[in-house]
């Protein structure tokens, strides 16, 4: 996540709770570092578009505007 998410509103819990998502990923093999943020080593997949669309970002997002093209697969 985005270093200033530690000083929202919701006092840090984006924060945390999106540094220890990626945490875990690493520790799993998941993901690994690299030069400009993670590189996933695996297909990821996730309950929602704005929980990816959040750790790809860094901050809080609605995952079916960021990811373009994605309403029109939702309405077929």
């Amino acid at each position: 996540p985005i270093e200033s998410s530690k000083d929202w509103k919701d006092g840090g819990k984006f924060y945390n709770r999106f540094s220890s998502i990626v945490d875990d990923f690493v520790a799993d093999g998941k993901i690994r570092p690299v030069e400009s943020g993670y590189e996933a080593v695996v297909n990821l997949s996730f309950n929602s578009p704005s929980m990816a669309s959040n750790l790809i970002s860094g901050r809080a997002e609605n995952g079916w505007l960021f990811f373009k093209e994605l309403n029109k697969l939702r309405d077929v």
